[in-house]
C-alpha cells in the first residue's frame, strides 16, 4: 500500500503551475463522474505502483484517437 501522492513519497513538491493544472483537472473531472466516484478513482489511483501506473497510461494512450 502506497502512503500519498507519489510526489509526497518522493521528497518533492509540484509547482504552482502543476497545482493550477491539476486543480483544474480534477475539478472537470470530479464534475463528470460525481463526488462518490471521483474519489473512489482517486484513492484506487493512489494504490498504484508507480510501475503499474505508468503501464496503464501507457495503454490509455494508446487507444486515443
Amino acid at each position: 500500500m502506497n502512503s500519498g501522492p507519489g510526489y509526497l513519497r518522493i521528497g518533492s513538491s509540484p509547482s504552482s503551475a502543476d497545482k493550477a493544472y491539476v486543480k483544474s483537472v480534477s475539478a472537470r473531472a470530479r464534475a463528470a463522474v460525481g463526488d462518490a466516484r471521483f474519489e473512489q478513482l482517486l484513492a484506487t489511483g493512489r494504490e498504484l505502483a508507480l510501475d503499474e501506473a505508468l503501464a496503464q497510461m501507457q495503454q490509455y494512450l494508446k487507444e486515443e484517437p
